[in-house]
């Protein structure tokens, strides 16, 4: 997460968005600096800092759900023989991808089983500006002018991910991420399978209740995060204001 006191924003980094590439530019450009854990939400953000943060102007990330997708795919079986190190949730992912040669729509069918409703939609919805991963320069733009500040250069990319277009997908696995993937990317204004992400109830009750859960559960990760700011090297209370 990046925050600056001095021009009042504060931006959500969310996983596979480009945050990594738009946080170091903040860092570099506008006083921007890395505080909590990289990818801390909203919600924890604002129960760490509370009426400090509550008139900051607040940056999230968002990306084509399918693009997203797609780009982990090959992100996987690219770097699945490799020594790359993993964290223990994608662990599983690495070993299904080693077992045998893998293709896009086998990975759809094994691990797309349940809505897509990341922890992080709250923090999106809230954003004043919601930078998008297909147009991060129009984002980033819009971040400076929001914030007051001139913007020197452009953003360069970084960590980019093989990536390959969506039509590679077969009907039945476009047909599944039409379900699955539907509530959020309608919400974002995402298309699927070149239309509108088909619109169930059920799926949009099942995806509002586990964007709710995942907000809960990350509470608890309060205590953690008030001991890892105390230990760390750069305290929110210690940034510079001016």
């Amino acid at each position: 997460m990046i925050i600056s006191r001095q021009h009042r924003y504060i931006y959500v980094q969310v996983p596979q968005t480009g945050s990594t590439a738009v946080g170091n530019f903040l860092v570099a450009h506008a006083d921007g600096h890395s505080v909590l854990r990289k990818h801390t939400t909203l919600d924890e953000a604002r129960r760490m800092y509370g009426p400090e943060i509550h008139d900051f102007t607040v940056i999230a990330s968002v990306r084509d759900p399918v693009d997203q997708l797609v780009s982990s795919f090959y992100k996987l079986v690219g770097t699945a023989s490799t020594s790359v190190s993993v964290g223990a949730s994608n662990t599983p992912r690495r070993s299904w991808a080693l077992a045998a040669p893998r293709t896009l729509d086998d990975y759809v069918s094994h691990f797309v089983r349940h809505v897509h409703a990341p922890g992080w939609v709250r923090s999106a919805r809230d954003a004043d500006v919601l930078v998008r991963f297909e147009d991060l320069e129009a984002g980033v733009a819009e971040i400076f002018r929001r914030i007051g500040v001139p913007q020197a250069s452009s953003v360069p990319r970084e960590n980019e991910t093989p990536r390959k277009a969506s039509q590679a997908l077969g009907p039945q696995a476009l047909e599944r991420l039409a379900v699955l993937y539907g509530p959020f990317a309608r919400e974002f204004g995402y298309g699927i399978g070149g239309s509108a992400a088909k619109f169930r109830l059920t799926r949009q009750i099942q995806y509002e209740i586990v964007i709710r859960a995942k907000v809960r559960r990350r509470r608890r990760n309060l205590l953690v995060l008030r001991a890892e700011e105390a230990a760390s090297a750069v305290r929110f209370n210690d940034l510079p204001v001016s």
